[in-house]
């Protein structure tokens, strides 16, 4: 991981987080090993890409140890700053114990994806994005307060008086339903932010598998839900005070809208998820908000998408120098 500071303008500098060196260290490894120059590629999947179709014959032992070496050398890249290659390394790591030579491709081709996109960077913007936000009105707060009456945030007990300047934490999420073709498992994708910066990224299938795009989107938002418990809970342990409650986004209509107090839910099997998001609400955890899905970053770690369409999602975030992420969110 590299931290670089640049000036663009007098008396201004940003600072980025950039796993260059790093992939540069890995991608000499992996060719050297393989014996390959890796082509450059302009996502880290092919869109649409559903590895567990794959019937290419298996691995042997000796290309099996190759195979790991590449998915954990992906999955340290990702956990460095490069969110856009997690949603490939989450789904290729599934095949560890008996992948493909179909497999054994897709995964040089990711490597050859972050070899040739390997500039991007996680700028750290310390500014709040400023988001026009309806504000909830009295009656909106009594209606919570019948509810959920006894609904509270949990403030850690003896946590540092915070020093310095509040922050403003706010999150996308998103769920692609029963993508799995042989489970039909969905995925999860959520990024947190602390201003304008991306602090956290999640990509996984969900444990459940669930019979609607309402319920797939609803359990992600409950994910999004603990994520943002775990993380203000942080920020308060190390001294620094959080404004209001989590801005959540997402693409969901009818998800989003079940975060006020009048909304109803007539399917008993997401009963216990939608309390529990509506009793976040009611608490100040979080708060609702749509986001249309071309405008929805999170979704970037929920599929395959097309070269332009993953390029539009993350450039923002990795490879735009004019933009914040605030300006861009």
């Amino acid at each position: 991981m590299v931290i670089k500071r640049n000036c663009q303008q007098k008396h201004i500098y940003k600072t980025k987080l950039s796993a260059k060196t790093y992939i540069k260290n890995m991608v000499d490894r992996i060719e050297k090993e393989f014996n390959v120059t890796l082509r450059n590629n302009h996502s880290p999947l092919e869109g649409g890409y559903h590895p567990e179709l794959d019937i290419t014959p298996l691995l042997d032992d000796d290309d099996i140890t190759r195979y790991r070496m590449c998915i954990g050398c992906i999955n340290w890249a990702v956990t460095i700053g490069r969110f856009d290659a997690m949603f490939a390394a989450i789904t290729m790591a599934r095949y560890s114990a008996v992948p493909r030579e179909g497999h054994l491709k897709v995964a040089l081709r990711i490597i050859g994806y972050l070899k040739y996109h390997a500039k991007g960077a996680i700028r750290m913007i310390v500014e709040k994005p400023k988001f026009e936000l309806e504000n909830e009105s009295d009656i909106v707060a009594i209606k919570w307060k019948e509810k959920y009456p006894e609904a509270k945030e949990k403030i850690p007990l003896h946590y540092p008086i915070p020093k310095g300047k509040s922050v403003l934490t706010w999150l996308e999420w998103d769920a692609d339903h029963a993508h799995d073709t042989e489970t039909r498992r969905s995925v999860t994708g959520i990024l947190f932010y602390i201003n304008g910066t991306l602090v956290k990224w999640y990509s996984k299938r969900q444990h459940t598998v669930e019979t609607s795009t309402y319920g797939s989107e609803l359990a992600a938002l409950k994910i999004a839900f603990d994520i943002a418990i775990e993380m203000r809970y942080k920020l308060r342990m190390i001294g620094i005070a959080v404004d209001g409650p989590t801005l959540m986004f997402g693409d969901n209509l009818s998800v989003v809208n079940s975060g006020k107090p009048d909304a109803t839910l007539k399917k008993k099997s997401h009963f216990c998820s939608w309390h529990y998001v509506r009793e976040g609400v009611a608490a100040g955890i979080g708060k609702l908000i749509f986001k249309r899905s071309t405008e929805n970053r999170s979704d970037a770690l929920t599929k395959a998408l097309a070269p332009h369409v993953m390029y539009n999602l993350t450039s923002p975030l990795l490879f735009n120098k004019g933009k914040s992420n605030a300006d861009a969110s």
